[in-house]
């Protein structure tokens, strides 16, 4: 939000001082990102008029104009200038004037004629970056005059970094009523005159969705004088808050924008009506599947039902609140408008300007929340300035509301004690009333202490009495709040022992080799569909944007576009190696469909080389496999509550050969999936243009987290056997079976076992693979003898034999 300082002050009817006014604001709560001055330093330029033009004798596009300064004698000037006419008031610089840039005026001879000085541009004056001609002042200008002084050019403009709840200061008149209370006083807005018609031209309102529209009002006014142009005060007002000059039409809609802050839309009402006379309903809806309307900025919109618009007997003519469509826009031509006010709910205007890709300030504001009470009262004065500068006829005042639907101030109870035990401090009850007062709030006391508060209307963001209580500490000022340390008794939560802390799982995770991730939690549901993950996103209402638009339900997609970023990005030795993990939240809807759970897990991607390269190693033997990267998970959940072990499972972004469930049994002989790991399907590297296969996993983090007290284990001092045994094995059995099945038959003597070689070829029939697994037999108590290790062998081959067919190989 820019405005101009003396702008400000003139409301105010009291000087302002740019410096201190942009400290109080700031301290106040509303940003300043920039106090500026209002034009370049110039001197010696003053208002003239151009009595005589004519060709030059030498050159096709120059002028010879003799030009009226106010002095005795005018001057001869050479301009350039396609707008040099005779009659135009304009600029001079005087010989000795000095233009920004340190430029200064001599006398000059262009083409063998004598210039006197020059007439000037809005950018050769520093107050437009491009211009098409000569800077045009209005007839009023007092000839002779200091440009400077006529145009208040020793000014200020400050920019302001409002944040989406302070809508009520996107306005001179909210500024007003803040700078006021900032300095104790209350603020008396100027009345507005009720204008009154001077013929019958009304029109009929239909608003089909009250809730999105409660109040929708207009007002014709015609014999418009097309020529009229818009007075320079104007102008420059509109400069000095970012705003171009176009059209007086165009430039009293957002000159009320600016004052205040209530957007109007004007329509032609000759391209409205058709030429017919017969000025059609006009109508607020939701646009159906299929309409079309160009807007201003001449962009064709496929209008959706969320989009709520402005209809002339039911044709679409204007985005409600954001854009009105180029067909009923006014022109030079105009002679007749129909002039729009209205308060549409923020919550149908939030977020559509984003979508389509089109920004407007009056999208802006009422996206923010425009004050409800102002309407009728914008365009009474946007008549007021629209007779004084193009003369017409305006007819009454039509509208169609329902209050029941316009937002109402709430009444809040307001307790001084509550007050200063937040603040931290003793304010006095006269005090906190006068700076609420000034506010513009209504008090209304109750008892000793505490009062009734109503906002005014246009502070759509207070609605609680910590928000009252924000106010008095803002205008009271912040840095008088004195330093003080808590004070409280601080309890000691427990930590139970058994829980793996967070940082401890993160440096398990980098003594593997991982390094940290972070990314969104929104993502793109086009990036998701390609993991076949987009069909339970869960969409946000009001996306920052189109790649930002659903609620990531899974690590895994973010994680891999990570390691696709870091692939383009790594080289040197370790060039194609990348290993990322990530804790972070993931939301998914209920089971029911409806709400959202939110979990926290882990997740693990990697590719390239499992160790570095080296000379003693090729490529095929140093790349990561699937079984490395599922030992690098079985040390991550080394401390797991439970009995880890994997099980095959298909998975549609997944290698259908190389993919596993995580199991974890409990205590309680309970068997929980934690999670998946597996390779990156081969659709999906080449789709994502991969060089190597990728491997990813992802666990429930409270699973992983969840691990046991360390237990003390007396070490034997007896020696341990050790017994290897070659089994013949269908291939349809997992090596996971074998083992498991050994320990349930093994009995107490058995401390460990462990696959050591898989073998398929000669000597092993089609249809089978050879396992070979170590035992390890140790007692606590005495030395195994040869009779005791030899019977416990030929139990673990019964086992096998009797529960999968298997058999010793010979």
């Amino acid at each position: 939000m820019k405005f101009s300082v003396n702008w400000l002050a003139d409301i105010l009817q009291q000087s302002l001082a740019a410096d201190q006014l942009a400290e109080q604001l700031t301290a106040a709560g509303l940003e300043v990102d920039s106090v500026t001055p209002a034009a370049a330093e110039f001197s010696g330029v003053v208002v003239a008029t151009v009595i005589a033009c004519e060709a030059h004798p030498d050159a096709d596009r120059l002028r010879v104009c003799q030009v009226d300064y106010g002095q005795p004698e005018a001057v001869q000037i050479v301009c350039g200038a396609p707008n040099a006419r005779v009659g135009l008031r304009a600029p001079l610089a005087t010989v000795g004037a000095v233009l920004p840039g340190d430029f200064k005026i001599k006398p000059a001879r262009l083409r063998g004629v004598e210039s006197q000085g020059m007439l000037c541009s809005a950018k050769e004056l520093g107050l437009a970056e491009d211009t098409a001609g000569l800077l045009e002042l209005s007839e009023d200008a007092p000839l002779g005059t200091g440009l400077r002084e006529w145009l208040k050019l020793d000014d200020a403009i400050i920019e302001l970094e409002l944040t989406p709840n302070r809508a009520d200061c996107l306005s001179l008149r909210g500024l007003a009523r803040e700078v006021s209370a900032l300095a104790g006083q209350a603020y008396s807005a100027d009345v507005i005159p009720s204008i009154p018609p001077a013929n019958n031209a009304r029109f009929d309102i239909a608003i089909d969705e009250p809730v999105d529209c409660p109040r929708y009002a207009g007002r014709i006014i015609q014999q418009l004088n097309p020529r009229a142009a818009t007075p320079t005060w104007m102008q420059e007002r509109l400069r000095r808050c970012g705003l171009r000059s176009k059209s007086p039409l165009v430039d009293i809609t957002n000159y009320i924008l600016l004052e205040l802050g209530q957007p109007l839309h004007a329509f032609d009402l000759d391209k409205l009506t058709g030429g017919e006379g017969r000025v059609p309903v006009l109508g607020v809806r939701r646009a159906r599947a299929g309409e079309q309307l160009t807007l201003l900025n001449e962009l064709a919109v496929e209008l959706q039902p969320d989009h709520l618009i402005i209809t002339a007997d039911d044709r679409p003519e204007a985005m409600a609140g954001l854009m009105g469509g180029l067909a009923t826009a006014v022109a030079a031509t105009t002679t007749s408008v129909l002039l729009e006010s209205a308060w549409f709910n923020p919550a149908m205007i939030m977020g559509r300007s984003r979508n389509l890709g089109v920004t407007s300030d009056a999208a802006h504001r009422f996206e923010r929340g425009v004050d409800p009470s102002i309407q009728l009262q914008a365009l009474e004065r946007a008549t007021e300035l629209l007779l004084q500068i193009c003369g017409g006829e305006p007819g009454p005042i039509c509208v169609l509301e329902h209050p029941e639907q316009l937002p109402q101030p709430p009444q809040i109870r307001f307790r001084l004690a509550r007050c200063n035990a937040l603040l931290g401090m003793q304010l006095e009850a006269e005090r906190v009333t006068s700076i609420l007062a000034a506010l513009g709030m209504q008090l209304e006391h109750q008892a000793d202490g505490i009062w009734q508060v109503t906002p005014p209307s246009a502070r759509l963001d207070i609605a609680l009495e910590v928000d009252l209580i924000e106010e008095v500490a803002r205008v009271h000022g912040f840095e008088h709040i004195p330093d003080q340390l808590p004070a409280g008794a601080l309890a000691l939560q427990p930590k139970p022992e058994s829980i793996l802390p967070r940082r401890r799982l993160e440096s398990l995770c980098v003594d593997l080799g991982y390094q940290e991730a972070v990314s969104y939690s929104f993502i793109d549901r086009q990036w998701l569909a390609a993991f076949g993950l987009a069909e339970t996103a869960i969409e946000l209402a009001n996306p920052i944007s189109q790649e930002l638009a659903v609620m990531r339900p899974a690590l895994l997609p973010g994680l891999v576009a990570a390691v696709q970023r870091n692939l383009r990005k790594y080289t040197g030795q370790q060039r194609g190696t990348v290993r990322l993990f990530e804790i972070g939240t993931v939301f998914n809807t209920g089971s029911d469909g409806s709400g959202s759970i939110e979990t926290q897990r882990l997740a693990l991607a990697a590719c390239g080389r499992r160790l570095p390269e080296q000379w003693q190693l090729d490529d095929k033997h140093s790349a990561l496999d699937f079984f490395t990267f599922k030992g690098d998970l079985e040390a991550v959940l080394q401390y797991a509550d439970g009995e880890l072990s994997f099980a095959p499972a298909q998975r549609g972004f997944l290698h259908p050969g190389q993919s596993a469930d995580i199991l974890l049994r409990t205590a309680d002989k309970v068997t929980l999936c934690i999670g998946w790991l597996g390779r990156l399907h081969p659709g999906l590297d080449k789709q994502l243009d991969l060089d190597a296969p990728l491997f990813v996993a992802e666990l429930e983090l409270d699973k992983v987290t969840a691990g046991r007290l360390p237990e003390f284990h007396k070490s034997s001092k007896f020696p341990a056997i050790r017994r290897d045994l070659a089994l013949i094995v269908s291939e349809d059995i997992s090596a996971q079976q074998v083992l498991e099945t050994v320990r349930a038959h093994a009995g107490e003597h058995l401390k460990t076992v462990f696959l050591f070689d898989v073998y398929t070829g000669p000597g092993v029939e089609s249809g089978y693979k050879s396992l070979a697994i170590g035992l390890i037999l140790q007692d606590d108590y005495q030395t195994l003898t040869d009779e005791t290790a030899d019977e416990f062998e030929t139990r673990v081959l019964t086992g096998l034999q009797q529960d999968h067919d298997i058999r010793r190989r010979d």
